[in-house]
């Protein structure tokens, strides 16, 4: 335990020197050290010596916002686990709490199961994870590298078993707010370790060889996939969608002619939602190079970041339209399932 003001520690992400900032009363009892690193930008308390208390109730009572979240949640992983990666695989919920994501996921269709040392499952039970299910598409982690005392050794465990992560974590403001008046510090509950910027997880993907992608506040995706042509074609998607200044390219790309925007849009979302499960090509492949080339540029001028951020925007709309029509809840089938282990009718 740090015994002055003016002393730094190792970095937990980066290895280098963390600097105190400040010290505060978590759980208005611990006086309790923060450090700010600044290479990577990680934030970091001591070491944490009250987790065991910290964590007598797994769920913090101050968590009020556990069910809106998760059912957020579930509609922007719902969009990328359809239109960037496989709606037919198995996922993983990481540190799933009461299984609240798990049970939403595969109400939608999704073949999803739940891990957590610390918390039951209380809404999940019959799909705990197994070591030999097989390969993971992804693990989904929400409200959890906040908790993470040592986030590259964390890290590495995640990425044994799959390649795609998709978490949440609030971002950190550039300038170290005062403890009084950013909540995120959590001190009342104690478990929050752990304080990120976008410019940390630029740093941990680097080190493992991930993209990031990112809204750059609470919401995020670490990948070794390459998903950014995907990304890329939603975001011009969404933007043909958007822009009546497109009208005649798409009647062009169509050759049809259609006698308004709505009817453009309309062919445009149905060859869209067959291109996604296999049975034609995208419209690009229909157009000479110039086109391509302009079509390109409709997008353009928008980072990686902001493609996702456009995902996540129209994640509702993309949702109601390709991702529910295409799946089958397990809602009835996992209870039938269940229902062998009970041996009742």
């Amino acid at each position: 335990m740090a015994n002055s003001s003016n002393n730094s520690i190792p970095c937990r992400v980066c290895g280098q020197d963390s600097r105190y900032v400040f010290t505060t009363k978590v759980m208005k009892k611990h006086d309790v050290k923060y450090y700010v690193c600044d290479h990577c930008e990680f934030m970091q308390v001591e070491e944490p010596y009250w987790l065991d208390e910290a964590y007598a109730s797994p769920i913090n009572l101050t968590d009020t916002g556990i069910i809106s979240r998760n059912l957020n949640y579930s509609v922007f992983v719902s969009v990328i686990i359809s239109l960037l990666l496989d709606p037919q695989a198995k996922y993983l919920d990481y540190a799933g709490g009461y299984g609240i994501f798990t049970r939403l996921m595969r109400d939608l269709g999704y073949d999803f199961y739940w891990q957590d040392i610390y918390t039951t499952n209380l809404v999940a039970r019959g799909f705990e994870y197994q070591p030999d299910m097989g390969e993971l598409k992804a693990l989904t982690a929400f409200e959890t590298f906040e908790h993470f005392v040592t986030p590259m050794p964390e890290m590495e465990k995640m990425l044994e078993m799959s390649d795609t992560i998709i978490f949440s974590t609030n971002m950190r403001p550039e300038l170290v707010p005062d403890p009084e008046e950013w909540w995120y510090y959590g001190r009342e509950h104690g478990q929050h370790t752990a304080l990120y910027t976008v410019n940390t997880l630029k740093f941990i993907a680097q080190k493992f060889g991930l993209t990031l992608y990112t809204n750059g506040g609470d919401f995020h995706m670490f990948s070794k996939e390459k998903l950014l042509p995907k990304v890329l074609e939603i975001g011009v998607f969404n933007k043909l969608l958007q822009s009546a200044t497109n009208k005649k390219l798409l009647q062009e790309a169509y050759k049809s002619k259609p006698a308004s925007l709505k009817n453009v849009k309309h062919v445009l979302a149905n060859k869209y939602r067959e291109r996604l499960y296999g049975k034609y090509v995208w419209l690009q492949e229909s157009l000479d190079g110039a086109k391509q080339e302009e079509l390109q540029s409709l997008f353009n001028s928008d980072s990686l970041s902001q493609a996702f951020i456009s995902l996540l925007v129209q994640a509702n709309y993309l949702q109601k339209s390709f991702v529910v029509p295409t799946l089958q809840s397990k809602t009835f089938s996992d209870m039938l399932h269940m229902k062998q282990f009970m041996h009742v009718d």
